[in-house]
């Protein structure tokens, strides 16, 4: 596979799982030095067409990628900011998201899951406790849950989301912005959240990529983030020659 001249590419790439290693609880994971340098490199290559295209929100986000500008997609696609600018994000319903908080949270404590609240939505951990996966789809199933909302399985996580939040309608927004207007796209992702990011990459006569195993819609794979820095590090200093 060759790829294009990295000034001609507009580079994509979830956080989690792809460019750093998932911990046993979403704060505990290790963002290093190195990391940040590759970012900024990264960055200056593409003449800024770098973004993160994450789950997290913008604020969980900023704090583990400090000193750092550049574009990012959050809560899966559902809020968006360039640097220096305001957040912006798809219209919600406040209202409905309240409803289900309530719920959601007390299942969470009584079966020792990790309650997260975010911006746009809900998610419940249980990387912790694996065994209580059927009964958390179970009481998801469960609720009432609006056509505005859908609940999204990752690894050791689900979410609730609003059903326009998804990683290809983010990605498909960037492409019509400066500086990655023009370019070919290319997206780094390991999760089932991810699929919406590589089926729009693929559409658009992209490179996707696939970090670890499982079935996917990615035309490439690479087995975990250290191959893909090791991977980006390549695709740096080979155009730089």
């Amino acid at each position: 596979m060759q790829l294009p001249t990295i000034d001609s590419l507009a580079l994509f790439a979830d956080f989690d799982g792809t460019l750093v290693d998932i911990a046993p609880t979403p704060d505990a994971i290790v963002v290093d030095s190195h990391l940040k340098t590759l970012l900024n490199r990264i960055t200056d290559s593409t003449g800024k067409a770098f973004a993160i295209v994450t789950g997290r929100s913008l604020e969980n986000i900023g704090q583990h990628l400090t000193e750092f500008p550049c574009p990012v997609a959050a809560n899966h696609g559902g809020q968006w900011q360039f640097p220096g600018e305001e957040t912006q994000h798809i219209p919600l319903d406040d209202n409905q998201l309240s409803a289900y908080q309530s719920a959601i949270s007390q299942f969470a404590q009584q079966n020792a899951l990790i309650f997260e609240m975010k911006p746009l939505g809900i998610a419940v951990h249980f990387r912790q406790h694996p065994e209580c996966e059927a009964a958390l789809d179970n009481f998801l199933a469960s609720l009432e849950i609006s056509a505005n909302y859908k609940v999204i399985q990752g690894k050791a996580v689900r979410e609730l989301k609003p059903a326009l939040a998804n990683k290809g309608n983010a990605i498909e927004r960037f492409m019509k912005m400066p500086p990655f207007k023009g370019k070919t796209p290319v997206f780094f992702g390991d999760d089932v959240t991810d699929e919406d990011g590589f089926r729009f990459v693929n559409r658009a006569g992209g490179f996707s990529f696939k970090v670890g195993d499982g079935e996917t819609s990615a035309r490439h794979r690479l087995a975990d983030p250290a191959q893909v820095k090791s991977f980006l590090t390549e695709l740096i200093e080979q155009n730089s020659q």
